[in-house]
Protein backbone atom coordinates (compact mmCIF):
# COMPACT_ATOMS: atom_id res chain seq x y z
CA UNK A 1 0.00 0.00 0.00
CA UNK A 2 1.47 3.14 -1.53
CA UNK A 3 -0.64 4.93 0.95
CA UNK A 4 1.54 4.00 4.15
CA UNK A 5 5.06 5.20 3.28
CA UNK A 6 7.38 7.96 4.74
CA UNK A 7 6.16 10.85 2.53
CA UNK A 8 2.38 10.14 3.91
CA UNK A 9 3.43 10.23 7.64
CA UNK A 10 1.64 14.04 8.48
CA UNK A 11 -1.49 12.35 6.89
CA UNK A 12 -2.01 9.43 8.96
CA UNK A 13 -0.96 11.15 12.18
CA UNK A 14 -3.65 13.17 11.25
CA UNK A 15 -6.13 10.53 10.84
CA UNK A 16 -4.81 8.87 14.01
CA UNK A 17 -5.15 12.39 16.13
CA UNK A 18 -8.56 13.16 14.83
CA UNK A 19 -9.80 9.32 15.61
CA UNK A 20 -8.90 9.78 19.19
CA UNK A 21 -10.11 12.97 19.77
CA UNK A 22 -13.26 11.69 18.78
CA UNK A 23 -13.27 8.98 20.99
CA UNK A 24 -12.55 11.43 23.69
CA UNK A 25 -15.01 13.22 23.13
CA UNK A 26 -18.16 10.40 23.12
CA UNK A 27 -16.68 8.53 25.73
CA UNK A 28 -15.73 12.02 27.80
CA UNK A 29 -12.12 10.72 28.39
CA UNK A 30 -11.20 14.25 29.30
CA UNK A 31 -12.27 13.23 33.22
CA UNK A 32 -10.64 15.77 35.22
CA UNK A 33 -8.41 16.55 32.58
CA UNK A 34 -9.05 20.05 30.92
CA UNK A 35 -9.18 19.89 27.22
CA UNK A 36 -5.81 21.67 26.80
CA UNK A 37 -4.23 18.61 29.00
CA UNK A 38 -6.18 16.42 27.14
CA UNK A 39 -4.98 17.21 23.77
CA UNK A 40 -1.42 17.29 24.80
CA UNK A 41 -1.87 13.82 25.95
CA UNK A 42 -3.76 12.59 22.61
CA UNK A 43 -0.93 14.20 20.74
CA UNK A 44 1.51 12.10 22.07
CA UNK A 45 -0.63 9.25 21.56
CA UNK A 46 -1.46 9.81 18.25
CA UNK A 47 1.87 9.97 17.63
CA UNK A 48 3.19 6.50 18.96
CA UNK A 49 -0.13 5.04 17.82
CA UNK A 50 0.82 6.17 14.01
CA UNK A 51 4.50 5.15 14.20
CA UNK A 52 3.32 1.95 15.65
CA UNK A 53 0.89 1.03 12.42
CA UNK A 54 3.62 2.03 10.15
CA UNK A 55 6.20 0.07 11.66
CA UNK A 56 4.73 -3.25 12.72
CA UNK A 57 1.54 -3.74 10.89
CA UNK A 58 2.98 -2.57 6.94
CA UNK A 59 6.73 -2.84 7.25
CA UNK A 60 8.16 -1.92 4.09
CA UNK A 61 12.13 -2.17 3.48
CA UNK A 62 14.23 0.42 1.05
CA UNK A 63 15.52 -1.90 -1.40
CA UNK A 64 19.28 -3.13 -0.76
CA UNK A 65 20.64 -2.91 -4.54
CA UNK A 66 23.80 -1.17 -5.28
CA UNK A 67 24.30 -0.32 -1.23
CA UNK A 68 27.08 -0.90 1.05
CA UNK A 69 27.50 -1.02 4.50
CA UNK A 70 30.27 -0.97 7.05
CA UNK A 71 30.45 -2.58 10.35
CA UNK A 72 32.74 -1.88 12.56
CA UNK A 73 33.89 -5.05 14.89
CA UNK A 74 33.34 -8.07 12.45
CA UNK A 75 35.59 -10.03 13.77
CA UNK A 76 33.38 -11.60 17.18
CA UNK A 77 30.10 -11.15 18.30
CA UNK A 78 27.25 -9.19 17.34
CA UNK A 79 29.14 -7.34 14.43
CA UNK A 80 30.16 -10.75 12.78
CA UNK A 81 26.22 -11.87 12.94
CA UNK A 82 24.73 -8.31 11.65
CA UNK A 83 27.41 -8.67 8.49
CA UNK A 84 26.08 -12.18 7.78
CA UNK A 85 22.66 -11.33 8.10
CA UNK A 86 23.02 -7.59 5.83
CA UNK A 87 25.31 -10.11 2.95
CA UNK A 88 22.29 -12.12 2.48
CA UNK A 89 19.89 -9.20 2.59
CA UNK A 90 22.01 -8.27 -0.85
CA UNK A 91 23.94 -5.33 0.91
CA UNK A 92 27.75 -5.13 0.03
CA UNK A 93 29.33 -5.61 3.48
CA UNK A 94 32.53 -3.80 4.28
CA UNK A 95 33.36 -5.91 7.50
CA UNK A 96 36.10 -4.41 9.58
CA UNK A 97 38.21 -6.35 11.66
CA UNK A 98 41.35 -5.83 14.02
CA UNK A 99 43.30 -9.08 12.96
CA UNK A 100 43.16 -9.47 9.22
CA UNK A 101 44.60 -13.28 10.75
CA UNK A 102 42.12 -14.21 12.41
CA UNK A 103 39.91 -17.49 11.84
CA UNK A 104 37.16 -16.15 12.31
CA UNK A 105 37.83 -13.99 8.66
CA UNK A 106 37.48 -17.45 7.04
CA UNK A 107 34.10 -17.85 8.45
CA UNK A 108 33.07 -14.22 7.11
CA UNK A 109 33.31 -15.22 3.90
CA UNK A 110 32.38 -19.06 3.48
CA UNK A 111 29.45 -18.10 5.66
CA UNK A 112 28.08 -15.47 3.41
CA UNK A 113 25.27 -16.34 0.76
CA UNK A 114 27.18 -13.73 -1.46
CA UNK A 115 30.85 -13.97 -0.97
CA UNK A 116 31.32 -11.30 -4.10
CA UNK A 117 29.55 -9.02 -2.04
CA UNK A 118 31.55 -9.00 1.27
CA UNK A 119 34.64 -7.44 1.55
CA UNK A 120 37.07 -8.08 4.65
CA UNK A 121 39.04 -4.66 6.00
CA UNK A 122 41.61 -4.59 8.54
CA UNK A 123 40.61 -1.32 10.38
CA UNK A 124 42.00 -0.17 13.82
CA UNK A 125 39.16 2.71 15.04
CA UNK A 126 42.22 3.72 17.42
CA UNK A 127 43.57 4.38 14.57
CA UNK A 128 42.99 7.51 13.09
CA UNK A 129 45.39 6.96 9.99
CA UNK A 130 44.01 3.70 9.18
CA UNK A 131 40.38 4.55 9.70
CA UNK A 132 41.24 7.40 6.90
CA UNK A 133 42.88 4.97 4.66
CA UNK A 134 40.72 2.47 4.96
CA UNK A 135 37.76 5.37 3.59
CA UNK A 136 39.62 5.97 1.58
CA UNK A 137 39.53 2.40 -0.56
CA UNK A 138 36.20 1.80 0.25
CA UNK A 139 35.31 5.04 -1.50
CA UNK A 140 37.22 4.10 -4.86
CA UNK A 141 35.89 0.46 -4.64
CA UNK A 142 32.23 2.02 -4.61
CA UNK A 143 33.00 4.43 -7.10
CA UNK A 144 34.07 1.40 -9.18
CA UNK A 145 31.26 -0.38 -8.33
CA UNK A 146 28.91 1.97 -8.69
CA UNK A 147 27.61 1.62 -5.19
CA UNK A 148 26.79 4.09 -2.73
CA UNK A 149 27.88 3.92 1.02
CA UNK A 150 24.01 3.72 2.71
CA UNK A 151 24.88 2.97 6.54
CA UNK A 152 28.16 3.24 8.86
CA UNK A 153 26.96 0.51 11.72
CA UNK A 154 29.58 0.88 15.00
CA UNK A 155 29.40 -2.14 17.13
CA UNK A 156 33.49 -2.08 18.58
CA UNK A 157 33.74 -1.39 22.58
CA UNK A 158 35.44 -2.70 25.13
CA UNK A 159 34.10 -2.87 28.74
CA UNK A 160 36.01 -3.56 32.24
CA UNK A 161 34.42 -4.03 35.71
CA UNK A 162 35.61 -2.85 39.17
CA UNK A 163 36.26 0.37 41.67
CA UNK A 164 36.79 3.30 39.87
CA UNK A 165 40.10 3.63 41.39
CA UNK A 166 41.72 -0.01 40.69
CA UNK A 167 44.09 -0.38 37.75
CA UNK A 168 45.44 2.25 35.70
CA UNK A 169 44.85 5.17 34.32
CA UNK A 170 45.47 3.78 30.79
CA UNK A 171 42.34 1.70 31.54
CA UNK A 172 40.38 4.96 30.99
CA UNK A 173 42.14 6.16 27.98
CA UNK A 174 41.45 2.85 26.30
CA UNK A 175 38.03 2.25 27.05
CA UNK A 176 37.46 6.20 25.70
CA UNK A 177 39.99 5.47 22.90
CA UNK A 178 37.75 2.82 21.69
CA UNK A 179 34.02 3.40 23.13
CA UNK A 180 33.60 6.97 22.30
CA UNK A 181 36.51 8.29 20.29
CA UNK A 182 36.79 5.25 17.94
CA UNK A 183 33.20 6.08 17.01
CA UNK A 184 33.95 9.56 16.41
CA UNK A 185 37.00 9.07 14.48
CA UNK A 186 35.05 6.49 11.83
CA UNK A 187 31.73 8.85 11.56
CA UNK A 188 33.96 11.25 10.63
CA UNK A 189 35.94 9.82 8.01
CA UNK A 190 32.59 7.96 6.14
CA UNK A 191 30.63 11.36 6.53
CA UNK A 192 31.47 12.19 3.31
CA UNK A 193 29.95 9.06 1.66
CA UNK A 194 26.68 9.14 3.84
CA UNK A 195 26.13 12.84 2.56
CA UNK A 196 26.17 11.81 -0.87
CA UNK A 197 23.52 8.81 -0.49
CA UNK A 198 21.88 10.53 2.62
CA UNK A 199 21.93 7.18 4.30
CA UNK A 200 22.09 6.14 7.96
CA UNK A 201 24.58 5.76 10.90
CA UNK A 202 22.97 3.03 13.63
CA UNK A 203 25.60 3.16 16.74
CA UNK A 204 25.02 -0.28 19.00
CA UNK A 205 25.08 1.94 22.68
CA UNK A 206 24.31 0.81 26.37
CA UNK A 207 21.81 1.53 29.20
CA UNK A 208 25.07 2.67 30.41
CA UNK A 209 24.56 5.54 28.98
CA UNK A 210 21.72 6.65 31.01
CA UNK A 211 22.27 4.40 34.05
CA UNK A 212 25.57 4.57 35.94
CA UNK A 213 26.17 1.46 37.95
CA UNK A 214 28.96 1.33 40.61
CA UNK A 215 31.86 -0.73 39.31
CA UNK A 216 31.47 0.36 35.79
CA UNK A 217 32.52 3.54 35.88
CA UNK A 218 34.45 4.01 33.04
CA UNK A 219 31.97 2.10 30.60
CA UNK A 220 29.41 4.02 31.86
CA UNK A 221 31.37 7.70 31.28
CA UNK A 222 32.09 6.41 28.15
CA UNK A 223 28.53 5.25 26.98
CA UNK A 224 27.08 8.76 28.47
CA UNK A 225 29.55 10.57 26.32
CA UNK A 226 28.20 8.64 23.35
CA UNK A 227 24.79 9.54 24.36
CA UNK A 228 25.93 12.95 23.71
CA UNK A 229 27.31 12.81 21.10
CA UNK A 230 24.26 10.59 19.16
CA UNK A 231 21.88 13.28 20.22
CA UNK A 232 24.18 16.23 18.68
CA UNK A 233 24.57 14.12 15.42
CA UNK A 234 20.99 13.19 14.61
CA UNK A 235 20.46 17.20 14.89
CA UNK A 236 23.57 18.38 12.95
CA UNK A 237 22.69 15.86 10.15
CA UNK A 238 19.36 16.43 10.16
CA UNK A 239 19.77 19.12 7.11
CA UNK A 240 21.46 16.86 4.90
CA UNK A 241 18.42 14.09 5.77
CA UNK A 242 21.05 11.16 7.26
CA UNK A 243 19.37 9.19 9.73
CA UNK A 244 20.68 8.46 13.30
CA UNK A 245 19.84 5.49 15.31
CA UNK A 246 21.02 4.01 18.33
CA UNK A 247 20.28 0.20 19.13
CA UNK A 248 20.57 -0.06 23.29
CA UNK A 249 21.98 -2.63 24.71
CA UNK A 250 21.75 -4.27 28.51
CA UNK A 251 25.20 -4.30 30.33
CA UNK A 252 26.63 -7.52 28.78
CA UNK A 253 26.03 -7.93 25.09
CA UNK A 254 25.57 -11.61 25.39
CA UNK A 255 22.44 -13.31 26.64
CA UNK A 256 21.82 -14.97 30.12
CA UNK A 257 23.11 -14.02 33.84
CA UNK A 258 25.84 -16.93 33.69
CA UNK A 259 27.76 -15.02 30.59
CA UNK A 260 27.43 -11.64 32.76
CA UNK A 261 28.47 -13.03 35.84
CA UNK A 262 32.01 -14.86 33.93
CA UNK A 263 32.61 -11.63 32.19
CA UNK A 264 32.37 -9.34 35.67
CA UNK A 265 34.67 -12.27 37.66
CA UNK A 266 37.51 -12.26 34.30
CA UNK A 267 37.35 -8.51 34.46
CA UNK A 268 37.65 -7.44 38.63
CA UNK A 269 40.43 -10.06 39.13
CA UNK A 270 42.26 -8.33 35.77
CA UNK A 271 41.87 -4.97 36.78
CA UNK A 272 42.51 -6.09 40.69
CA UNK A 273 46.01 -7.45 39.73
CA UNK A 274 46.79 -4.21 37.92
CA UNK A 275 45.97 -2.22 41.03
CA UNK A 276 48.96 -0.39 43.24
CA UNK A 277 49.26 -1.99 46.50
CA UNK A 278 48.52 0.67 48.39
CA UNK A 279 44.74 0.84 47.14
CA UNK A 280 44.35 -2.37 47.31
CA UNK A 281 45.18 -1.70 51.18
CA UNK A 282 42.02 -0.12 51.72
CA UNK A 283 40.20 -2.64 50.78
CA UNK A 284 41.55 -5.63 52.82
CA UNK A 285 43.01 -8.98 51.04
CA UNK A 286 39.38 -10.58 51.10
CA UNK A 287 37.73 -7.71 49.39
CA UNK A 288 38.10 -9.76 46.17
CA UNK A 289 36.96 -13.25 46.88
CA UNK A 290 33.63 -11.62 48.26
CA UNK A 291 33.13 -9.22 45.35
CA UNK A 292 29.82 -9.33 43.66
CA UNK A 293 27.98 -8.13 40.63
CA UNK A 294 25.49 -5.31 40.49
CA UNK A 295 22.13 -6.74 41.02
CA UNK A 296 20.60 -3.95 38.65
CA UNK A 297 22.66 -5.95 35.35
CA UNK A 298 20.70 -8.91 36.46
CA UNK A 299 17.40 -6.92 35.30
CA UNK A 300 19.02 -5.92 31.41
CA UNK A 301 19.57 -9.11 29.28
CA UNK A 302 19.36 -9.00 25.60
CA UNK A 303 16.92 -10.37 23.76
CA UNK A 304 19.56 -11.30 20.50
CA UNK A 305 16.73 -12.19 18.22
CA UNK A 306 14.83 -8.97 18.35
CA UNK A 307 18.40 -7.14 18.30
CA UNK A 308 19.27 -8.06 14.98
CA UNK A 309 15.96 -7.23 13.79
CA UNK A 310 16.03 -3.76 15.29
CA UNK A 311 19.71 -3.55 13.71
CA UNK A 312 18.44 -4.70 10.06
CA UNK A 313 15.32 -1.82 10.70
CA UNK A 314 17.54 0.75 11.17
CA UNK A 315 19.23 0.23 8.28
CA UNK A 316 16.44 -0.49 5.97
CA UNK A 317 12.98 1.26 7.07
CA UNK A 318 12.00 3.86 5.53
CA UNK A 319 11.35 6.17 9.16
CA UNK A 320 14.19 4.08 11.68
CA UNK A 321 13.49 4.76 15.19
CA UNK A 322 16.25 7.27 17.17
CA UNK A 323 16.26 4.40 20.15
CA UNK A 324 15.94 0.31 19.68
CA UNK A 325 15.89 -1.08 23.61
CA UNK A 326 16.13 -5.03 22.80
CA UNK A 327 15.82 -6.25 26.71
CA UNK A 328 13.96 -9.48 27.15
CA UNK A 329 11.23 -8.05 29.70
CA UNK A 330 9.05 -5.83 29.49
CA UNK A 331 10.46 -5.01 33.30
CA UNK A 332 13.52 -4.26 32.10
CA UNK A 333 12.46 -1.43 29.55
CA UNK A 334 9.82 -0.10 32.11
CA UNK A 335 13.10 0.44 34.51
CA UNK A 336 15.02 1.83 31.91
CA UNK A 337 12.32 4.61 31.36
CA UNK A 338 11.24 5.09 34.77
CA UNK A 339 14.94 5.79 35.92
CA UNK A 340 15.13 9.01 34.04
CA UNK A 341 12.26 10.58 35.81
CA UNK A 342 12.33 9.73 38.93
CA UNK A 343 14.70 11.85 41.57
CA UNK A 344 18.43 10.68 41.56
CA UNK A 345 18.20 10.56 45.92
CA UNK A 346 15.96 7.43 44.88
CA UNK A 347 18.00 6.00 42.87
CA UNK A 348 21.14 6.28 45.48
CA UNK A 349 19.06 5.00 47.48
CA UNK A 350 18.30 1.71 45.57
CA UNK A 351 21.75 1.17 44.81
CA UNK A 352 22.79 1.52 48.65
CA UNK A 353 20.38 -1.14 49.15
CA UNK A 354 21.35 -3.48 46.98
CA UNK A 355 24.94 -3.22 48.23
CA UNK A 356 23.98 -4.29 51.90
CA UNK A 357 24.91 -7.49 51.66
CA UNK A 358 28.29 -6.05 49.75
CA UNK A 359 31.71 -6.87 51.57
CA UNK A 360 33.13 -3.92 53.15
CA UNK A 361 36.38 -1.73 52.84
CA UNK A 362 39.04 -2.37 55.52
CA UNK A 363 41.45 0.16 57.08
CA UNK A 364 44.91 -0.18 55.38
CA UNK A 365 47.78 -1.60 57.86
CA UNK A 366 50.18 1.35 59.25
CA UNK A 367 53.09 -0.99 57.38
CA UNK A 368 51.96 -1.07 54.38
CA UNK A 369 50.66 2.64 54.23
CA UNK A 370 53.42 4.88 55.13
CA UNK A 371 56.87 4.32 57.29
CA UNK A 372 56.99 7.64 59.91
CA UNK A 373 60.16 9.01 61.28
CA UNK A 374 60.91 10.84 64.34
CA UNK A 375 59.67 14.48 63.57
CA UNK A 376 58.52 13.67 59.84
CA UNK A 377 57.59 11.03 57.07
CA UNK A 378 57.17 10.46 53.47
CA UNK A 379 54.03 8.76 52.09
CA UNK A 380 54.70 7.12 48.34
CA UNK A 381 52.05 6.81 46.24
CA UNK A 382 52.81 4.30 43.03
CA UNK A 383 51.23 5.57 39.63
CA UNK A 384 51.66 4.48 36.06
CA UNK A 385 54.17 6.41 35.52
CA UNK A 386 56.13 7.41 38.30
CA UNK A 387 57.12 7.45 41.87
CA UNK A 388 55.59 10.26 43.69
CA UNK A 389 57.19 11.27 47.19
CA UNK A 390 55.26 13.89 48.64
CA UNK A 391 56.91 15.25 52.23
CA UNK A 392 54.22 15.18 55.10
CA UNK A 393 53.76 15.44 58.72
CA UNK A 394 52.72 13.07 61.17
CA UNK A 395 49.73 14.61 61.93
CA UNK A 396 48.75 14.58 58.18
CA UNK A 397 50.06 10.61 57.82
CA UNK A 398 47.85 9.70 61.25
CA UNK A 399 44.29 11.09 58.65
CA UNK A 400 45.39 9.20 55.82
CA UNK A 401 45.24 5.69 58.08
CA UNK A 402 41.32 6.56 59.43
CA UNK A 403 39.02 4.55 58.01
CA UNK A 404 37.63 5.56 54.40
CA UNK A 405 33.59 5.67 54.00
CA UNK A 406 33.46 3.99 49.93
Amino acid sequence: MAYFNIESFKTQYFLVFSALNLLRVVNTFDGAVNMIGGSIVMTALAWNVTKYIRKYLNREYLPSSKKAVLITGSDKGLGHDLAVKLNEQGFRVYATVMDINNPIIDKLMTGSRYENLMNVKKMDVTNEEEVNKVAKEVSDELVANEESLWAVINTVEVQEFGHFDWSQFSMYEKIFDVNTFGTVRVIRAFLPLLRKSKGRIVNVESIAGRLTLPKLTAYCMSKHANQAFNDALRRELYEWDIKVSTVEMAFDRKAGQLSTQNKFSRSVNKQWAMTPDYIKDFYGINYLDQIKIEKLTQIFQNNLDETMDNLVDAVRSPDPAIRYTPYTTIKAKVWANLAQMVPTEWLDKYYYSTEKDSPKPTTPSNSSTTETTSSESSTTLPTSDTTITTPTNTTATSDLQKPKTL
